[in-house]
């Protein structure tokens, strides 16, 4: 789905209101990873080798951090995040990439050792740009807001790394397509793409 400048408040916001009630909550600060596949096919292209490739909207590997928020009962845990997320491939004489920025915020309920939760994405900015022979082939999508959903084996000390798996649905709309590349496009950028993405991701809080 598609939203307006509202979004990003929005999120920031779902996370002082979960934790707000509670005047000892232990805020610290979070990193993660994440790789991720699946979704709505993007391009695809010839390779190198004669044969083709292609690009998943869900696709990617994310890196970011932000904030987590334990609450007094240490059974509610918010987790709010920006990341970075990227993924490349090569064509004839040239590459293709895809970025997004993810904002996430997620709220888990938690038992020893296991967390499980979900919440919103917001995701900024998602562009496929060509370069070196693929220049020319470019997709702009508009910022759009989607759904996580995760559970993660929580470890180490305080168990304060959190390993776990995660599927993520988001909606692109395009708002620009173009294609002047000399690579063979074996298919060309959709208007618009669902995410679909299932994936790994290992977060740590200090």
């Amino acid at each position: 789905m598609t939203t307006g400048r509202w979004a990003v408040p929005a999120l920031l916001a779902l996370g002082a209101l979960v934790a707000a009630p509670s005047y000892g909550a232990d805020v610290r600060p979070a990193v993660k990873v994440s790789a991720e596949a699946g979704g709505d096919k993007l391009v695809s292209i010839g390779t190198t080798n004669s044969s083709s490739d292609s690009l998943y909207a869900g696709q990617g590997l994310a890196l970011g951090g932000g904030v987590s928020i334990l609450n007094d009962a240490k059974d509610i845990e918010t987790e709010v995040t920006l990341s970075y997320k990227f993924f490349n491939m090569h064509a004839d004489n040239g590459d293709v990439d895809f970025s997004v920025l993810p904002l996430d915020a997620l709220v888990f309920y938690r038992i020893p050792h296991w967390r499980f939760g979900g919440g919103l994405t917001y995701h900024m900015n998602p562009k496929l740009k060509g370069s070196g022979d693929a220049s020319g082939l470019e997709a702009e999508y508009k910022n759009a807001l989607g759904i996580v959903l995760q559970a993660d084996y929580m470890f180490g000390q305080s168990q304060k790394m959190k390993l776990g798996l995660r599927y993520s649905n988001v909606k692109y709309k395009a708002s620009k397509i173009q294609d002047t590349s000399i690579v063979q496009v074996n298919s060309e950028p959709p208007s618009s793409a669902n995410t679909n993405a299932f994936g790994i991701v290992f977060t740590v809080s200090f």
